[in-house]
């Protein structure tokens, strides 16, 4: 029986799974050299430094996180696609994973599109197979950054600056708080929608205490709270 990694465990993994290019950018020029993908292993075994782990345990671990990480998205295009509202990714590690992982699923997803069309096409081959897939990405430089890019941009070199373990921490909670203000939104959008104007959704088990049409403590349940 294999041994089993904690959910610190695999945010530790992810962390030091994101300092080996050659295991998961399909660009990098040893992505298909198996003799730096098993050194590559190596040393993430010796990083992890957990008992009775080996070498073997190393890809299939890998294998489980990444499988993990597209059951998430799959959570969040259905969430999305059904009720409209965000999906909040149970895994830790979710964030940190999917940082340096996001880029490299469209071009997975392109990839695969122009393999079907080059299969089930009998089109001219001289015509360009990737034009199809790249005008349905918006180009980078087709808009100017703004102020939230900046801000981006500001939080990816503070993250970057932390140790692994601590990136993971403020990622997950920077993630927690914007969608906690996301909620806040839903709920205030269906109480103004939805609701008499004389009284707060509530339930025997779920009583929120609005006292007045006007009160705002509709939304104290949600209220998000900043330690100083």
């Amino acid at each position: 029986m294999g041994v089993h990694l904690t959910e610190y465990g695999m945010a530790r993994l992810v962390g030091i799974y994101r300092d080996y290019e050659c295991l998961w950018n399909i660009n990098h020029h040893l992505y298909r050299d198996n003799e730096a993908r098993q050194a590559a292993y190596k040393e993430i075994l010796q990083r992890l430094d957990i008992k009775d782990l080996t070498i073997k345990d190393i890809p299939n671990k890998i294998k489980n996180l990444r499988s993990s990480y597209y059951q998430e998205l799959k959570k969040i295009k259905r969430n999305e696609r059904i009720s409209g509202t965000p999906y909040q990714p149970t895994l830790v590690w979710f964030a940190a994973l999917d940082e340096f992982l996001r880029p490299f699923r469209t071009e997975r997803s392109l990839f695969k599109q122009v393999s079907r069309k080059n299969e089930n096409s009998n089109k001219n081959e001289d015509e360009p197979l990737m034009e199809t897939g790249a005008e349905r990405i918006p180009s980078a430089a087709s808009r100017i950054e703004d102020e939230f890019d900046h801000f981006g941009k500001y939080i990816a070199s503070s993250l970057r600056s932390m140790p692994p373990e601590f990136s993971i921490i403020a990622k997950t909670e920077l993630q927690k708080t914007i969608s906690d203000i996301q909620l806040q939104i839903v709920r205030k959008n269906n109480q103004h929608f939805n609701q008499s104007p004389y009284q707060c959704a509530s339930s025997d088990n779920d009583n929120i205490g609005c006292e007045t049409p006007t009160s705002d403590s509709c939304l104290s349940s949600v209220k998000i709270e900043f330690d100083e």
